[in-house]
């Protein structure tokens, strides 16, 4: 195997099935081969050789990763919020269809309390 023609997952130790037990089997090939394991990703940024530059860079994408916490936790809440609604406008649905029916059975509507 060339070590640096490998796609990340290649070497990992596989099950009975062949999927993947999530674990590198370090036999077949060393570590820093994948890109993820050499820190080269969408948040790996290269240094300019200035430190103050880096600093900052490094400042400001705290911040943007910290705006982006913020934003997956109101998603969150919104979706819960959502989803609360729905079972708020489904019951209601629910209770006027049963005092509909129990009307026209001539039955007096159970509530919940």
């Amino acid at each position: 195997m060339k070590p640096f023609s490998h796609r990340c997952g290649e070497g990992l130790d596989r099950d009975a099935e062949g999927q993947s037990a999530g674990r590198h089997h370090w036999g077949r090939h060393h570590r820093g081969f994948c890109r993820h394991e050499r820190g080269e990703g969408r948040d790996r940024v290269e240094s300019t050789g200035n430190s103050v530059l880096d600093a900052r860079r490094r400042e400001v994408l705290e911040k943007i990763e910290a705006e982006r916490a913020k934003l997956r936790e109101e998603a969150k809440a919104f979706a819960e919020f959502a989803a609360r609604e729905r079972r708020d406008a489904d019951q209601a649905l629910f209770d006027r269809f049963m005092a509909e029916r129990a009307k026209g059975a001539g039955e007096t509507p159970v509530t919940e309390a």
